[in-house]
């Protein structure tokens, strides 16, 4: 996958375009909002692009959405939080975590993109933090990771998205502290 650099929004865009099961070249519109640090989902033949940091330092408060077909970009700017982790959850983009963009607090709350619009369908995490890694495996939610109050977070909790209820294996604990992780 080759990537170029674009000097004129400061970010990176892909020439590699997944369509179906081919791979096309082709050149991609840039973002409407250049972002670093951004988490990006598919679902549907859409990318979605979470959370990130502008090149001010200040947090990306709005979510940009890449539709493969029209090879168009849309931004929804009404996002819950910011520096979260993001997956695709039961068929719906999950935020997860962050900094509450109403309050600027951090928050353990998981919102939902269902209908062109938030929910709060998970309970929160147990533990409230920032720039964790999150991955997705059969039902159950993974994060790891993170940055609350000052310090780095080395927890690791587990949503079982059917039951919902969280937990936290102790054989899962991180060797030492980590944020900004990915996970697949």
């Amino acid at each position: 996958k080759k990537q170029n650099y674009n000097e004129n929004n400061n970010c990176f865009r892909s020439d590699l375009l997944l369509s179906g099961h081919h791979f096309l070249k082709t050149n991609l519109p840039d973002m409407p909002v250049a972002v670093g640090d951004a988490n990006a989902s598919y679902l549907d033949g859409k990318v979605f692009i979470t959370g990130g940091v502008l090149d001010n330092d200040d947090p990306c408060e709005v979510m940009q959405v890449y539709h493969i077909d029209d090879q168009k970009w849309t931004t929804i700017s009404d996002i819950p939080q910011y520096f979260c982790g993001a997956d695709i959850v039961h068929g719906h983009l999950t935020l997860i975590g962050g900094t509450d963009t109403v309050t600027g607090i951090v928050t353990g709350k998981l919102s939902t993109y269902v209908n062109d619009h938030w929910e709060e369908i998970y309970p929160p995490m147990p533990t409230p933090r920032y720039y964790l890694g999150v991955a997705l495996e059969d039902n159950l939610l993974i994060t790891a990771g993170g940055w609350c109050a000052g310090a780095v977070v080395r927890t690791v909790e587990v949503l079982n998205t059917e039951s919902k209820q969280w937990y936290s294996p102790k054989s899962l604990q991180l060797p030492k502290p980590i944020y900004l992780c990915g996970m697949t």
